[in-house]
């Protein structure tokens, strides 16, 4: 399951750096006035990149509070 949040997260970042590249060279060749709100698209990637990594910390520490209360309850 950490794999795939892990896979996720660095698929976000590269998705970001793709639409990067893709529209500055678009807004080179054909203008800015044509494509520059294409860079939304990258802040929106980007966000989802940041959402994703705080979700899996996240997780990994209410993995390891419920493993903690799992040694407490045996007690």
């Amino acid at each position: 399951m950490q794999l795939i949040h892990k896979a996720l997260i660095y698929i976000w970042l590269t998705a970001t750096f793709l639409i990067l590249l893709m529209v500055s060279y678009k807004c080179y060749t054909d203008g800015w006035q044509k494509w520059y709100f294409y860079y939304g698209f990258a802040v929106v990637t980007f966000l989802m990149f940041l959402l994703r990594r705080y979700m899996y910390k996240r997780m990994i520490r209410h993995m390891a509070y419920i493993e903690e209360l799992k040694r407490n309850e045996g007690k």
